[in-house]
């Protein structure tokens, strides 16, 4: 079973918990890969899909945090930002851009997982780590998500709900399934 995670099923305890800093290169390394408390890799796409899919083959219970939009927002049919993706005067929105180019790898990452038909639950959560002064770091970025999730009490401020967004639904209904709106591990500058 495959679905949108809950902000109360933020626990360490609950499972193992994958993060991916989702990338989506024809030959370079740009996904972040960290399974539970073990050190972050940096692989390309192949391989990350590969790693994954051994995880929820593996265990019974499987939070994926990845690092994409997992949710979109239309108004009349156009696409428009979620409340989160705007920051004083800077957007980076799902549909423009990198956000884009990510959630097309995250397309392509559930096509596989939805395939393999896991008979165990895998829950949803995605990661917004954006707005940073500093290069973008995919292993630093997955420590990052990992450590909210090790401390979600501290880290509240991180964790967001917009499931009552206007126009907000599903990233994955274009593809045919409808897992929820998931809860977002978000850091920025702003904060």
């Amino acid at each position: 079973m495959i679905r949108a995670g809950k902000i109360d099923e933020i626990l360490w305890s609950t499972g193992k918990w994958m993060f991916i800093d989702m990338g989506f290169s024809s030959k370079s390394p740009t996904c972040g890969v960290l399974f539970h408390d073990s050190k972050p890799e940096r692989k390309i796409f192949a391989e990350t899909v590969k790693d994954v899919i051994t995880v929820i083959k593996t265990y019974p219970l499987v939070n994926l945090v990845i690092e994409s939009p997992l949710s979109v927002a239309f108004d009349n049919g156009n696409p428009v930002g979620r409340s989160i993706e705007k920051q004083g005067n800077k957007a980076r929105y799902w549909y423009v851009g990198p956000g884009c180019v990510v959630l097309v790898g995250a397309l392509y990452l559930m096509k596989n997982i939805i395939s393999e038909n896991p008979t165990g639950e895998v829950r949803l959560f995605e990661g917004f780590v954006s707005y940073k002064t500093e290069k973008s770091d995919h292993m630093r970025d997955v420590e990052f998500l990992r450590d909210v999730v090790k401390d979600p009490v501290t880290n509240k401020k991180y964790i967001y709900d917009i499931s009552d967004n206007p126009g907000i639904e599903s990233a994955f209904k274009v593809i045919g399934f409808n897992y929820g709106i998931p809860p977002i591990i978000m850091k920025s500058i702003v904060q």
